[in-house]
């Protein structure tokens, strides 16, 4: 396996999939990694999964091929869709990206749930926790929405549209835009 070829610990493998093929679960460790619609770096780019998120998939050939479990995590929802994660970076400058999780590993905790858009208010992660500057981030897709709250359910506050230069915050599977809207709320973008 690709765990073996790069001296990691034995990946832990969940249950059998509908399929018969057994799939592991990586953490990333980098602070975001691409999702891409083949098994290559030139390949569409379909998301972007933020360091501490666990990936169950399919190893193959330095790629981690994503179970419908894990699309679904990243926002990707298409039937029949299929996705993948580069597992070490190498190739492209950045060494690992993801790590196998050992037997017994636990999942970092999140402490996040999916409710409606105004019942709590958005959870306020400080910089400082990862990042001690915002980072710039580039719209890949033909636009994305610019959310009240970090939930696909919230009120919009605007578009983005591809080529847009973003800054902010990284967090689980989220930007937090360092720009403030209406005055006073930052802005969330999955």
């Amino acid at each position: 396996t690709d765990a073996a070829k790069h001296g990691a610990s034995k990946p832990l493998v969940d249950e059998q999939s509908t399929s018969g093929r057994s799939y592991v679960s990586y953490l990333v460790l980098h602070r975001a990694i691409i999702i891409r619609a083949k098994p290559s770096v030139q390949a569409d780019k379909l998301g972007i999964v933020c360091k501490g998120q666990v990936l169950k998939g399919y190893e193959m050939e330095g790629w981690l091929q994503l179970t419908r479990e894990s699309l679904q995590q990243t926002g990707i929802t298409q039937a029949g869709r299929t996705a993948y994660a580069l597992i070490n970076g190498t190739e492209v400058g950045l060494g690992a990206l993801m790590r196998p999780m050992k037997p017994g590993e636990k999942p970092p905790a999140s402490g996040r749930g999916e409710d409606s858009d105004d019942e709590r208010p958005a959870p306020m992660w400080k910089a400082d926790d990862v990042y001690t500057s915002p980072v710039e981030f580039e719209v890949v897709f033909k636009s994305v929405s610019i959310r009240r709250r970090p939930r696909i359910s919230a009120k919009s506050l605007g578009v983005c549209k591809e080529g847009d230069k973003i800054w902010g915050f990284p967090k689980d599977n989220w930007l937090q835009t360092n720009k403030r809207y209406k005055g006073k709320e930052p802005g969330w973008i999955r």
